[in-house]
This record gives structure tokens, sequence and C-alpha cells, in this order.
């Protein structure tokens, strides 16, 4: 996107100031001005920003706490998959019948499901399908919520993000000790602009 009337290079100088200088709200105001501007020359509005914002806000917590969420490690792992049928394992299905019953039910009413069998000596879960990848992708979003964390190898969707608790004053220390504080503003401020950057070009 080419600069309209020096607009853009002035709200880069923004950036520049809010990693060089004392932080002031106007610069805020213009990197923040920038991107909504940008947004709206791609048909995206404030108010679809908003609603966005508050979404992520419900599904996957505030950044203000200092603290970026992780998923947990993966219950669910494929073993063996082809176009439409996956067999899976997880421990917790293993000598767990109830579980077992659990998950088949959480995955049989759903569009294209032809069968979804538990095993619970082996831990595993066979499932077949219409062989489809939206069919594929409705399963690997249902282990995610039943299990409430990703499926081993498939991207995390945020809504099972569970809520972070505050952290305490003495992790933060300990974490902002390890790099020294002057460099984890340095490294915070430093990924800000370069997605502020990336969002302007």
């Amino acid at each position: 996107m080419q600069p309209v009337s020096g607009v853009w290079t002035n709200d880069f100088q923004a950036l520049r100031d809010l990693r060089t200088g004392a932080p002031r709200a106007l610069d805020y105001a213009n990197v923040i001005d920038a991107l909504l501007a940008r947004a709206e020359l791609e048909g995206i509005s404030h108010q679809e920003i908003e609603a966005t914002r508050v979404a992520r806000l419900a599904a996957r917590g505030s950044f203000r706490g200092g603290v970026v969420w992780t998923p947990p490690d993966p219950v669910f792992h494929i073993v063996h998959e082809v176009p439409d049928r996956v067999r899976l394992e997880a421990a917790t299905l293993k000598g767990d019948a109830t579980a077992g019953a659990a998950v088949e039910a959480c995955l049989v009413d759903l569009p294209g499901i032809r069968s979804a069998r538990a095993n619970s000596l082996t831990g595993s879960l066979t499932v077949v399908h219409d062989g489809s990848a939206a069919c594929r992708k409705a399963v690997m979003r249902a282990l995610e919520r039943f299990s409430r964390a990703p499926v081993d190898g498939e991207v995390p969707h945020p809504v099972m993000a569970r809520s972070s608790p505050k952290p305490s004053a003495d992790s933060l220390a300990t974490r902002v000790a390890k790099i020294g504080l002057e460099q984890a503003v340095s490294n915070i401020t430093e990924r800000a602009i370069q997605i502020a950057a990336a969002a302007l070009l």
C-alpha cells in the first residue's frame, strides 16, 4: 500500500517512538488509528474488529496479564489414517469403557460419520467417515472439545482454551530475572512493532 499524504510514514515514526522513547498516549493512538484505517480500506469495520476482539477475550483471555495462552499437551494422537478412516490412541481411553462410550457419543452424530468405535483394551478410537475434509475437521474439533486439548499434529482451536489463572508475582519475577527486565521489554516491544508494521504494509 502506498503512503497517503505521509500518514503511514508518520505512524511508522510513532512505532519507533514506542520503542526508543517514553511512550505517550498519542503514539498509541496513532498506531491504533493507522491499523483501523488500513482495516477500513480492506473492508473490515471497526465494529467487526471489536466484536472479534471481544470473542477472542472470551475464548482465550486477555494479554493484560502478560501471559500468552499455550495449549495443553495433546491427549489424542493419530496412529493410522486413510482418506475415509482414522485410528487414534489416547491413554485416557485405556481401561476406561465409560470414557470410550463418551467419546463415541460425541462423534457418532456428526454429519458424515459412519461409525466411531473405542477400544478400552488398547486405548484406541477408530472413526470411519465420508472422506471429506470438512468431516475430518469436525472429528478433530470434537476430540479437542472432549479432551480439552489439541489432537497431536493438528492446529489447536482457541475455543478450547481454559481461563488462565493470574500469574503470581513470584513466577513473573522469576521469568523476568532470567532474561533481564530490559531485555524482556525490548523483546516485547520489538515483537509488537513487527506485528503492527506487517499490518501496515
